[in-house]
């Protein structure tokens, strides 16, 4: 399956299977509302699923959002090597949480039943 990359406005989405020396990601997530990643903290709040694009929306402990210059979507299938996801709408910053956690939602050109995280390519994530 090929997947493209859309550039964002204020969030560019970078091609970048592997990790960058440098910056913070999330740890693994699946697509269940719930799924959280005890390290940083980002948890799945909510997934929808619409004619093949899914929908997630997450709450991330980021200390400002406007200072991140690049996030990848890396997914993965059971039994297959990680890939870049492709988000086929731009990424969304929701409201500021009472705790200090951002919402952003994201919406990729793939089916639900695969795990993924994000990777920032800053330090930006509260909980690492």
């Amino acid at each position: 399956m090929k997947y493209l990359i859309a550039f964002l406005s204020a969030l560019i989405v970078t091609a970048n299977a592997q990790a960058p020396s440098s910056g913070d990601s999330t740890g693994w997530l699946t697509t269940d509302p719930g799924s959280k990643d005890n390290t940083s903290g980002a948890q799945v709040i909510s997934v929808d699923t619409e004619d093949r694009v899914t929908t997630i929306e997450l709450e991330v402990p980021v200390s400002n959002p406007a200072a991140l210059e690049e996030v990848t979507v890396i997914g993965r299938q059971p039994d297959q090597p990680e890939e870049d996801l492709e988000q086929i709408r731009q990424a969304e910053w929701l409201q500021a949480y009472e705790n200090g956690n951002y919402g952003l939602r994201i919406h990729l050109n793939t089916p639900p039943g695969f795990e993924f995280r994000l990777q920032f390519s800053n330090d930006v994530l509260l909980g690492n």
